[in-house]
């Protein structure tokens, strides 16, 4: 059975262009369901889908003849020269030379793929050149929490089209009827296959079995480390600090490890999804990039089964996914920033350059007049207070409407 997804528009949508559509994200995130999907719907006969994983599948783009690979593509799946063709692969960072392949028949033979890979580490780096205006990378996430209602069964639809934060209305109602699914959502993330399991134990298994993964897959394929079990030990350390500001030089000495190590092992999570790094707002982007940033986990659910992490903690990772996915992430210039007075006076989360945004497990009225106050003095046009559990501040909103 197919979930609906909230990407999912936009990449129905991507297969009118020519150029290729490029899925990525963490593993078990559900790129392989949607390529899947697009396949089915898609409305030719032109196409082939192929799952690269499949060593046999991977033996058609050896050849170092780009020709003779498209016509045993005819040959062996019936495509056709006189109408488009579509070419589905999944999992296409098994193949180093498939950008210069896909370059080959996208300008000789105006082949459309539609492709998956799991690491944007991977891809990003490896497509910069080689496919240059003749792609689009689409990155896939862990689910939001409407996705999460659906996969519950709770809803029957996403809302693909954009979303404005500062139009949503508080609803006592909804956070009374959702408040208990919004705690598991909290506890066990959005991995689609977590959130389907039905047991606590089972979702725990899954949890570590994405973690190990990662670790087997990404981290020995993708990356040139040596010594792996520090970077373990640097993901566990880090999932205890989020939403804290991250002191490279204190991880440093705490790990026994170089500051460069730090760094290096630093951009590889990042680009592999495992957490993201935001900095503080700043007028001057020159001050921006040299102040410290704060951390947010890839998923709460897997940063759970690697440390005791407060309730606030989670709950505004979780705000700070939902804002990203929803809010942020469509915007090509978007960015999630915080903002700290030089006194300590703080604001979560800074979204778009114009909206302040504030997270509290329980909120009051006094909480938003200290956040309208705050970010009017910072130039902030629009103001958010978001709680978890219900509030009797009137223009807040409920963690579990983003």
């Amino acid at each position: 059975m197919f979930f609906p997804r909230r990407i999912y528009n936009a990449l129905t949508a991507h297969l009118k262009m020519p150029e290729a559509a490029i899925l990525t994200g963490m593993r078990r995130t559900g790129k392989t369901a949607i390529l899947q999907k697009l396949f089915a719907d898609i409305n030719t006969d032109n196409k082939v889908y192929l799952d690269i994983e499949n060593r046999i599948n991977r033996e058609i783009f050896l050849n170092l003849d780009y020709e003779d690979i498209w016509l045993n593509l005819k040959k062996t799946y019936g495509i056709s020269d006189k109408k488009r063709s579509f070419l589905f692969l999944d999992e296409i960072q098994y193949i180093k030379e498939l950008p210069s392949i896909m370059k080959y028949l996208f300008d000789h033979h105006a082949v459309k793929f539609i492709v998956t890979g799991s690491s944007s580490f991977y891809l990003k780096n490896l497509f910069t050149e080689s496919l240059s205006g003749r792609k689009q990378l689409f990155e896939l996430f862990p689910l939001t929490f409407d996705e999460f209602m659906v996969f519950k069964g709770k809803a029957k639809i996403v809302k693909h089209e954009e979303s404005s934060l500062t139009e949503l209305k508080k609803s006592d109602s909804w956070q009374k009827v959702n408040a208990s699914l919004f705690d598991e959502y909290l506890h066990f993330g959005g991995f689609p296959g977590v959130v389907l399991a039905e047991s606590s134990s089972h979702k725990i298994n899954l949890l570590k079995d994405i973690l190990y993964s990662y670790i087997d897959h990404d981290v020995r394929n993708l990356s040139s480390f040596k010594k792996i079990i520090e970077l373990e030990h640097l993901i566990k350390l880090l999932s205890a600090r989020i939403g804290q500001k991250l002191d490279v030089a204190k991880v440093s000495l705490e790990l026994s490890l170089s500051r460069q190590t730090i760094l290096e092992y630093l951009g590889f999570l990042e680009k592999t999804y495992i957490l993201f790094l935001i900095r503080p707002f700043s007028k001057s982007p020159d001050r921006e990039i040299s102040k410290t940033p704060k951390i947010y986990f890839c998923d709460t659910g897997l940063a759970n089964v690697l440390a005791q992490i407060s309730s606030g903690q989670i709950l505004e990772n979780q705000v700070f996914h939902n804002l990203k996915v929803k809010y942020a992430f469509n915007h090509p210039f978007s960015k999630i920033h915080y903002y700290q007075k030089k006194n300590g006076v703080e604001i979560d989360f800074i979204l778009n350059q114009d909206i302040a945004i504030e997270v509290k497990e329980t909120s009051d009225a006094a909480d938003l007049k200290r956040l309208v106050n705050v970010s009017g003095q910072i130039g902030m046009k629009k103001s958010v207070l978001i709680s978890k559990n219900l509030t009797s501040a009137p223009e807040a909103i409920y963690a579990s409407q983003l």
